[in-house]
Protein backbone atom coordinates (compact mmCIF):
# COMPACT_ATOMS: atom_id res chain seq x y z
CA UNK A 1 0.00 0.00 0.00
CA UNK A 2 1.28 3.50 -1.02
CA UNK A 3 -0.17 7.19 -0.81
CA UNK A 4 1.16 10.35 -2.59
CA UNK A 5 -0.53 12.10 -0.07
CA UNK A 6 -2.19 11.72 3.32
CA UNK A 7 -5.75 11.86 1.97
CA UNK A 8 -5.16 9.39 -0.80
CA UNK A 9 -4.28 5.60 -1.08
CA UNK A 10 -2.86 3.39 -3.89
CA UNK A 11 -3.07 -0.06 -3.19
CA UNK A 12 -0.94 -2.02 -6.51
CA UNK A 13 -2.08 -5.59 -7.46
CA UNK A 14 -5.44 -5.22 -5.74
CA UNK A 15 -6.40 -8.03 -7.69
CA UNK A 16 -5.02 -11.21 -9.35
CA UNK A 17 -4.44 -10.81 -13.46
CA UNK A 18 -7.09 -13.72 -13.37
CA UNK A 19 -9.44 -11.92 -11.40
CA UNK A 20 -8.86 -8.89 -13.93
CA UNK A 21 -9.78 -11.10 -16.31
CA UNK A 22 -13.15 -12.01 -14.74
CA UNK A 23 -14.36 -8.49 -14.02
CA UNK A 24 -13.24 -7.75 -18.09
CA UNK A 25 -15.36 -10.49 -19.20
CA UNK A 26 -18.18 -9.31 -16.51
CA UNK A 27 -18.09 -5.49 -18.00
CA UNK A 28 -17.47 -7.02 -21.99
CA UNK A 29 -21.54 -7.29 -21.51
CA UNK A 30 -22.62 -4.41 -19.97
CA UNK A 31 -24.45 -1.67 -22.26
CA UNK A 32 -22.65 1.43 -22.25
CA UNK A 33 -23.76 4.84 -22.16
CA UNK A 34 -22.18 7.61 -23.45
CA UNK A 35 -22.11 10.28 -21.26
CA UNK A 36 -21.07 13.80 -22.49
CA UNK A 37 -21.45 16.94 -20.40
CA UNK A 38 -20.15 20.16 -21.03
CA UNK A 39 -19.72 23.05 -23.53
CA UNK A 40 -18.58 21.90 -26.88
CA UNK A 41 -16.23 24.80 -27.61
CA UNK A 42 -14.37 26.66 -25.66
CA UNK A 43 -14.00 25.71 -21.71
CA UNK A 44 -13.07 22.49 -22.32
CA UNK A 45 -11.54 21.78 -18.86
CA UNK A 46 -15.53 21.75 -17.56
CA UNK A 47 -16.79 18.83 -19.85
CA UNK A 48 -17.05 15.32 -19.30
CA UNK A 49 -16.36 12.44 -21.82
CA UNK A 50 -17.15 8.84 -20.66
CA UNK A 51 -18.75 5.97 -21.35
CA UNK A 52 -20.39 4.07 -18.42
CA UNK A 53 -21.46 1.03 -18.16
CA UNK A 54 -23.77 0.09 -14.37
CA UNK A 55 -22.11 -3.08 -12.54
CA UNK A 56 -25.09 -3.82 -10.52
CA UNK A 57 -25.10 -6.00 -7.23
CA UNK A 58 -26.24 -9.57 -8.43
CA UNK A 59 -24.92 -13.36 -7.83
CA UNK A 60 -22.71 -13.10 -10.70
CA UNK A 61 -20.92 -9.96 -9.32
CA UNK A 62 -21.31 -10.55 -5.71
CA UNK A 63 -17.37 -12.29 -5.31
CA UNK A 64 -16.19 -8.22 -6.97
CA UNK A 65 -17.59 -6.41 -4.32
CA UNK A 66 -16.90 -8.89 -1.46
CA UNK A 67 -13.19 -8.47 -2.74
CA UNK A 68 -13.46 -4.71 -3.05
CA UNK A 69 -14.76 -4.36 0.69
CA UNK A 70 -11.32 -5.49 2.35
CA UNK A 71 -9.26 -3.31 0.73
CA UNK A 72 -11.41 -0.59 1.20
CA UNK A 73 -11.24 -0.99 4.88
CA UNK A 74 -7.74 -1.86 4.81
CA UNK A 75 -7.49 1.96 2.93
CA UNK A 76 -9.86 3.46 5.42
CA UNK A 77 -7.04 1.93 8.38
CA UNK A 78 -5.22 5.39 6.37
CA UNK A 79 -8.62 7.27 5.94
CA UNK A 80 -10.44 6.81 9.14
CA UNK A 81 -13.87 7.28 7.97
CA UNK A 82 -17.39 5.82 9.24
CA UNK A 83 -18.41 3.42 6.63
CA UNK A 84 -21.44 1.10 5.90
CA UNK A 85 -20.35 -0.76 2.76
CA UNK A 86 -21.14 -0.22 -1.23
CA UNK A 87 -24.41 1.19 -1.60
CA UNK A 88 -24.39 2.11 -5.03
CA UNK A 89 -23.36 0.47 -8.82
CA UNK A 90 -20.02 0.41 -9.28
CA UNK A 91 -19.48 2.13 -13.06
CA UNK A 92 -17.59 0.45 -15.86
CA UNK A 93 -15.88 3.50 -17.04
CA UNK A 94 -13.90 3.61 -20.91
CA UNK A 95 -12.75 6.89 -21.80
CA UNK A 96 -11.86 7.07 -25.78
CA UNK A 97 -9.99 11.02 -26.26
CA UNK A 98 -12.57 11.54 -23.65
CA UNK A 99 -12.05 13.36 -20.05
CA UNK A 100 -13.75 13.88 -16.94
CA UNK A 101 -14.24 17.57 -16.03
CA UNK A 102 -12.50 18.81 -12.12
CA UNK A 103 -15.41 17.75 -9.75
CA UNK A 104 -16.24 15.83 -6.42
CA UNK A 105 -18.32 12.72 -5.90
CA UNK A 106 -19.50 13.83 -2.90
CA UNK A 107 -23.40 14.96 -2.66
CA UNK A 108 -25.51 16.78 -0.36
CA UNK A 109 -28.88 15.68 1.14
CA UNK A 110 -31.94 16.82 -0.44
CA UNK A 111 -35.19 17.06 1.93
CA UNK A 112 -37.14 15.25 -0.70
CA UNK A 113 -34.86 12.27 -1.16
CA UNK A 114 -33.43 10.07 0.31
CA UNK A 115 -29.51 9.87 0.76
CA UNK A 116 -26.90 7.77 1.22
CA UNK A 117 -23.59 9.97 2.21
CA UNK A 118 -20.66 8.84 -0.66
CA UNK A 119 -17.57 8.99 2.27
CA UNK A 120 -15.21 7.32 -0.04
CA UNK A 121 -14.47 6.67 -3.90
CA UNK A 122 -12.55 4.51 -5.41
CA UNK A 123 -11.48 3.26 -8.83
CA UNK A 124 -9.46 0.21 -10.01
CA UNK A 125 -7.57 0.58 -13.03
CA UNK A 126 -8.00 -2.15 -16.04
CA UNK A 127 -5.88 -0.59 -18.48
CA UNK A 128 -2.24 -0.88 -18.17
CA UNK A 129 0.18 2.03 -18.21
CA UNK A 130 0.70 1.86 -21.71
CA UNK A 131 -2.43 1.32 -23.25
CA UNK A 132 -3.55 4.55 -23.81
CA UNK A 133 -2.04 8.30 -23.43
CA UNK A 134 -3.10 10.89 -21.07
CA UNK A 135 -5.53 10.09 -19.21
CA UNK A 136 -4.24 10.95 -15.67
CA UNK A 137 -6.39 10.73 -12.86
CA UNK A 138 -5.65 14.04 -11.01
CA UNK A 139 -6.28 16.09 -7.33
CA UNK A 140 -6.70 19.28 -6.64
CA UNK A 141 -3.92 20.54 -4.25
CA UNK A 142 -2.58 21.61 -2.11
CA UNK A 143 -0.39 19.49 -3.27
CA UNK A 144 -1.99 19.03 -6.92
CA UNK A 145 -1.38 15.13 -6.71
CA UNK A 146 -1.38 12.90 -9.72
CA UNK A 147 -2.53 9.25 -8.92
CA UNK A 148 -0.54 5.96 -9.88
CA UNK A 149 -1.36 4.30 -13.39
CA UNK A 150 -1.67 0.57 -13.99
CA UNK A 151 -3.39 -2.19 -14.87
CA UNK A 152 -4.67 -3.40 -10.77
CA UNK A 153 -3.94 -0.23 -8.84
CA UNK A 154 -6.65 0.55 -6.87
CA UNK A 155 -6.73 4.15 -5.74
CA UNK A 156 -9.48 5.13 -3.09
CA UNK A 157 -9.87 9.10 -1.66
CA UNK A 158 -12.32 10.99 0.12
CA UNK A 159 -15.92 11.86 -2.09
CA UNK A 160 -14.92 15.04 -0.96
CA UNK A 161 -11.96 15.53 -3.11
CA UNK A 162 -11.63 17.94 -6.48
CA UNK A 163 -10.30 14.96 -8.99
CA UNK A 164 -10.67 14.47 -12.99
CA UNK A 165 -9.55 11.95 -15.42
CA UNK A 166 -7.58 14.56 -17.57
CA UNK A 167 -7.73 14.66 -21.62
CA UNK A 168 -7.72 10.75 -23.15
CA UNK A 169 -5.15 11.60 -26.28
CA UNK A 170 -4.70 7.65 -27.28
CA UNK A 171 -6.09 4.49 -26.79
CA UNK A 172 -8.97 3.34 -24.38
CA UNK A 173 -8.79 3.65 -20.40
CA UNK A 174 -10.75 1.48 -18.66
CA UNK A 175 -11.41 1.29 -14.88
CA UNK A 176 -14.20 0.14 -12.31
CA UNK A 177 -15.62 3.31 -9.83
CA UNK A 178 -17.55 2.95 -7.12
CA UNK A 179 -18.26 4.85 -3.82
CA UNK A 180 -18.67 3.70 -0.23
CA UNK A 181 -21.60 5.31 1.78
CA UNK A 182 -21.71 6.03 5.39
CA UNK A 183 -23.19 8.37 7.51
CA UNK A 184 -23.36 12.30 7.22
CA UNK A 185 -19.56 14.36 8.02
CA UNK A 186 -20.05 16.13 11.19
Amino acid sequence: MATGRPDTVTIERAFSEEDLGRIEALCEGLALEHLVEGPVEGVDHNRRDVHVGLIAHTDETAWLFMRLMPLLQRANAQLRVELWGIAEQAHYRVYEAGRDCWHRDSTLPRDDVPHLARKLTFELMLSAHDEYQGGERQFLGPPKFTAARGRGILVVFPSFLLTRVNHVTGGRRRSIEGWVCGPEFK
